[in-house]
């Protein structure tokens, strides 16, 4: 090959495959302030912090920019955390912000964002009265709402006497949010609310009075601490109170509101306790609770001697009675006499015994007190003027207590020789003779149950007449509650320790129901759940509480979600992060072109690695660079398969055409040339000194300026114009001067022989051409180097050497 034709193919392959790139190795991490936080400062008060790293450059310059302007510069040393403040406050609300750096090539740093809040909220409490406030209630209910022209929500705080009492979050601009807390001992108090937002600021209520005092503002006139045997109530209350509602609950049920007085229905006897609730418009709410007593139907007495119509041949006729309700009192009246009060065996069991009654027939009544209610019972019986009569004074009918004494004492009348006994059928047994008319036995050992008492007594005669008697042993668990060993739960009655049924949400403890604070989340706020009968504030950092309870979001951060995933917070769901793949529309065979990869968010993606696939089967293996772009030259034509893999992305693939890439007439052309010989290369030789390229992408803007005279150049200037903006340069800084709307770019260079030079920068606009100037010379970029070439053929074909030919 000649000299010719060997520098024409040297040219040849410079001009399609001599290309120059800067690769950036960098990163921009930010350290603070956080994705989403929150601020009071100023720019002043306010640094954003980051740390600049590379492998090969020691500085960066680097600009802070918020919301799309630059507010900020400073030069970062590499890996070190590096302070920037802003030239001017941020404004209120949301602001965008991101580090741009430059160190031959630029590198922009995620966007982060800062809620700027300078302004306290508002707080303010409903219902405040003049002058102070008088409550008797232990229990203090707070209302108070907040507004704030930013913040979502606040941390709220109750203080009384300077001692915070509780904290809750309040929603900002929502309905009453409550306090509620003890206040004790009597006394004046001075109280308020403080409310902080998401941003630090506080705002409260001014320093309020109240004045707790010892008497209760509420007193239940009925029902009263008694029994009770009907089952419809009347609820009779009074109070102090500036009532903002009232309600009572009866056994802890559900509550009733009611504008004063009323009645009520109980079902079922027992122990039962009502309850009436007041709150007051001036916070405080006071529960008033009473006990009482439900029974059966309404109290009998029963003479269970003498029996009505019994005759009896003494003078000493004993009187036994039982009531089937607990008795405070009995008396007994002969032939309506005065009332003698009678002697209790138990609570429902009573005796006495009438002296000298004489012949004839008498009425016995007996009266008893039963919770109130005086009611009575009459007998008839007959006392005979001879004869013989059996009478079994004890043991009374009634019930007795395995341990207790029981004498058997019978009175016989006029008198007897021998008085048996048969217990239980079994016997008989001889009774004792205490005297000439009493007969005794002392009945030891008697065992749990029911038992049968039957007694013979004869006269001289033989005439025997008898008489029956029942009781009762229990065995003894109790006497009372405080010396029995019934436990806290149980309480004692008639000698037997008892389960005590607490009615609603209650129980049992030291021998008496209490209320607990919850039985069911109903019972707690909103925003709390009840955990073993205490209100207990629901802990939901990512969700929303509903109905007492957390429905947890699929996701609040990228944390929550897979490697292919990031969290839409505005949705809270976890969405599939994708890779698209941007390639150009038209590319020819032997052209060099570029594809773009970007993410779902449109940002670059950099390090994915691309497989790049031709028809015949010819692979090669590429990386994107920083801003998401891979550079090659199409081998071939025909369908080309690119093949996108990045970590945390699921794959994607794209196909696209390449145009065979052989031009005939541009190698025709080529062709004369060489077969030209001389006269080609004089002409050649008159081609321009200097190659210009310009190629936009989106912002990314790329020169390439590359010395074809065969000799080195100095004082080569450089001249780009684009609309004012951030750019960033590699490996040259232009001077830069802003004109009007217009930034003029200068950069200055020398050019070794052959040597090509690429600057990169970004701009939100360009101009089509850009210029070079070497002494007088000027030259413009993007003209069509294959036009030249036809230019330069058609003036050797007709031998004009004095023809001019373009730089391009």
């Amino acid at each position: 090959m000649g000299p010719v034709k060997s520098f024409l193919f040297a040219f040849v392959i410079v001009l399609i495959f001599a290309q120059a790139s800067c690769a950036f190795t960098g990163t921009v991490e930010l350290i603070s302030p956080g994705d989403n936080a929150w601020t009071n400062k100023t720019n002043a008060q306010m640094p954003f912090v980051f740390i600049f790293t590379d492998a090969e450059n020691a500085t960066a310059d680097c600009q802070l920019e918020i919301n799309g302007a630059v507010r900020g510069l400073v030069n970062a040393a590499n890996n070190t955390e590096t302070e920037i403040y802003a030239d001017a406050d941020f404004s209120e609300g949301l602001n965008l912000w991101n580090i741009a750096c430059t160190n031959g090539t630029s590198k922009t740093s995620e966007t982060r964002s800062l809620f700027a809040d300078r302004l306290p909220p508002s707080v303010y409490v409903p219902h405040v009265p003049a002058g102070g406030l008088n409550i008797s209630t232990i229990n203090f209910l707070i209302p108070f709402n907040y507004t704030d022209g930013l913040s979502g929500r606040s941390n709220c705080t109750a203080y009384l006497n300077g001692t915070k009492m509780q904290t809750v979050e309040a929603e900002n601009a929502s309905s009453d949010s409550f306090f509620s807390f003890p206040v004790s001992p009597a006394g004046w108090y001075e109280w308020w609310v403080n409310c902080t937002d998401e941003a630090g600021n506080t705002g409260g209520t001014p320093v309020l009075a109240v004045n707790k005092t010892d008497a209760s503002p509420i007193k239940i006139n009925m029902p009263e601490n008694t029994t009770y045997y009907e089952n419809d109530l009347a609820l009779n209350f009074e109070h102090k109170l500036d009532v903002l509602d009232i309600s009572y609950s009866l056994d802890g049920q559900t509550p009733v509101g009611v504008s004063g007085n009323t009645t009520f229905s109980v079902t079922g006897y027992g122990q039962h306790s009502i309850t009436v609730k007041i709150i007051d418009i001036s916070f405080g709410y006071e529960n008033q609770t009473v006990w009482f007593t439900t029974a059966g139907p309404e109290a009998v007495v029963s003479i269970e001697e003498p029996e009505d119509g019994s005759s009896y041949g003494a003078t000493d006729i004993p009187v036994n009675a039982t009531t089937n309700n607990p008795a405070q009192w009995c008396g007994a009246s002969l032939d309506g006499g005065s009332n003698m009060t009678m002697e209790n065996v138990s609570s429902t069991s009573w005796y006495d015994t009438l002296s000298s009654v004489g012949e004839g027939n008498h009425t016995v009544t007996v009266w008893c007190n039963i919770s109130g209610d005086m009611v009575f019972s009459k007998a008839d019986f007959t006392v005979l003027s001879s004869g013989m009569s059996v009478t079994i004074q004890t043991p009374l009918n009634r019930t007795y207590w395995k341990g207790e004494a029981i004498d058997m004492t019978i009175y016989v009348s006029p008198g007897a020789d021998a008085c048996l006994f048969y217990m239980d059928s079994s016997g008989p047994y001889d009774a004792n003779k205490y005297t000439g008319a009493l007969w005794n036995y002392n009945l030891t050992g008697m065992a749990a149950g029911s038992h049968e008492l039957l007694v013979r007594c004869n006269d001289s005669s033989g005439f025997y007449t008898s008489a029956e008697k029942s009781f009762t042993v229990m065995d003894v668990e109790c006497q009372d509650n405080e010396t029995g060993v019934c436990s806290g739960t149980e309480y004692c009655s008639n000698g037997v320790c008892k389960e005590l049924s607490c009615p609603g949400c209650g129980y049992a403890e030291n021998h008496t129901c209490m209320m607990y604070e919850c039985c069911g989340s109903d019972d707690c706020l909103q925003s709390q759940h009840c955990l073993n009968h205490e209100c207990i504030a629901i802990s939901c950092e990512c969700g929303e509480i509903v109905n007492h309870t957390c429905n947890e979001f699929e996701c609040c951060s990228n944390f929550d979600c897979k490697m292919s995933e990031e969290c839409d917070t505005s949705q809270h769901l976890c969405i599939k992060k994708v890779l698209k793949i941007i390639a150009p529309d038209s590319v020819t065979a032997g052209e060099e072109f570029e594809v773009v990869l970007l993410d779902n968010k449109g940002q670059p993606v950099a390090g994915a690695k691309l497989r790049v696939e031709y028809k015949s089967g010819v692979t090669e293996s590429l990386t994107t660079d920083e801003f998401g772009s891979a550079a090659f030259i199409a081998k071939e034509s025909g369908p080309v398969t690119i093949t996108a893999d990045m970590a945390g992305y699921d794959r994607q693939t794209a196909t696209f055409e390449v145009k065979p890439g052989f031009d005939m007439t541009a190698f025709i052309l080529l062709l004369i040339i060489i077969l030209g010989g001389g006269t080609g290369i004089f002409y050649w030789k008159n081609l321009p000194e200097l190659s210009l390229k310009k190629e936009v992408n989106g912002q990314e803007v790329t020169l390439r300026v590359k010395n074809r005279s065969g000799e080195d150049m100095e004082n080569v200037l450089i001249l780009d114009t684009v609309p004012r903006g951030a750019f960033i340069s590699c490996g040259l800084s232009p001077s830069m001067e802003d004109v009007g709307n217009e930034t003029h770019l200068t950069w200055y260079a020398s050019l070794s022989k052959d040597e090509e030079i690429m600057i990169r920068y970004r701009a939100s606009a360009a101009s089509e051409y850009f210029t070079v100037r070497v002494g007088d010379d000027e030259y413009q970029s993007n003209s069509n180097p294959v036009k030249v070439l036809k230019e330069a053929i058609e003036n050797i074909i007709h031998r004009n050497p004095e023809a001019e030919y373009p730089g391009y």
